[in-house]
This record gives structure tokens, C-alpha cells and sequence, in this order.
């Protein structure tokens, strides 16, 4: 007869019910996905940004009062805006380093909302796994180098429809 430990199912629903007060004294958007958070909002003017602000004040009180405290190196700002308001974010009194893009579950959002850099980061990706099959298949049949490329693409989570495989 094989005993489970009852503290393994305890631990992740409990910690559901830990983080779901982080965003009760938050007036900005909140999005919680695993450990990842995501606080966002529109920000007009001087006051909005003073807002911003004290919310992530007020996530900074509450990461430190429950002991998971944010790491300040991995949080960035992205302003979503042609122009934006001249205002520097902090989180436990250190400033956040402002970004033009940011990469999120594999996903690239820059500050212009094009999706030229996820298509030259795909595209850098397809051309590093074409090298390699180039530089190490010596038989260079399409009915081999096909499938093993898709293999490879679907393995590393790359997505191409732009990029063709040629065979010389």
C-alpha cells in the first residue's frame, strides 16, 4: 500500500487562496497567471501615474508583509503609447527599467504594438535550426530534412510560415 502525502494537494490550492488578496487594495488592473503578475492602466496625466504608483506601492506592502517578495531586476515598464507621460515607476524604492518591448509566454509586445521584433525573433530561431540541420545532415533528402525540421519547430515551440526549407 503506497501513502500520499496530503501537504502536496494542501500546497497549491492553498497558495490560489494566498495571492487572491494581492490586487483588494489596487485600483489598476491586475492579471495573475502562476507567479507571474501584471499590473496595467491608462495613464493620462500626472495624477493616473501617481496612481500607478502607489498600486505598486501597495503590491510592494503586501509582497513583503506575506514573505514573496517581487523581484525588482525581472519587473519592467512598457509604455503603450506614441507619447507617454514623464513619470519613473519604483517597487520597494528602486526604479524600474523602462522597456520598448517584452517578451511574454513566448509572445513579443513592443511598445508600438507591431509584430515586427516576435517576427525577427522567429525568424533568428528558424535560421539557427536551419543552420544546424544544414551543418550536421549529410543527406540532404526533403523527404528526411522535412520532417526532421517540423520535429525540431514543434520541439522548440518555434512558429514559421514565412521561413521555407530549401534543399541544395
Amino acid at each position: 500500500m503506497e501513502w500520499c502525502s496530503p501537504e502536496i494537494g494542501f500546497r497549491s490550492s492553498s497558495f490560489s487562496i494566498f495571492i487572491n488578496d494581492l490586487d483588494n487594495a489596487i485600483f489598476s488592473n491586475v492579471l495573475k497567471f502562476a507567479d507571474d503578475t501584471k499590473v496595467y492602466k491608462v495613464v493620462g496625466n500626472q495624477f493616473d501615474g501617481a496612481q500607478l504608483q502607489s498600486d505598486l506601492d501597495s503590491l510592494g506592502d503586501w509582497a513583503v508583509k506575506w514573505q514573496m517578495k517581487f523581484n525588482v531586476e525581472k519587473c519592467k515598464v512598457v509604455h503603450y503609447s506614441v507619447r507617454s507621460i514623464d513619470v519613473e515607476y519604483s517597487l520597494y524604492g528602486q526604479p524600474l527599467e523602462e522597456v520598448v518591448s517584452k517578451k511574454d509566454l513566448g509572445v513579443v509586445f513592443s511598445n508600438d504594438l507591431k509584430v515586427r521584433r516576435q517576427c525577427e525573433e522567429a525568424y533568428s530561431k528558424a535560421s539557427q535550426m536551419l543552420g544546424l540541420i544544414n551543418r550536421t545532415i549529410q543527406f540532404k533528402n526533403p523527404e528526411v530534412l522535412l520532417p526532421l525540421y517540423v520535429s525540431c519547430e514543434t520541439t522548440l515551440g518555434v512558429l514559421l510560415s514565412s521561413v521555407e526549407l530549401t534543399v541544395c
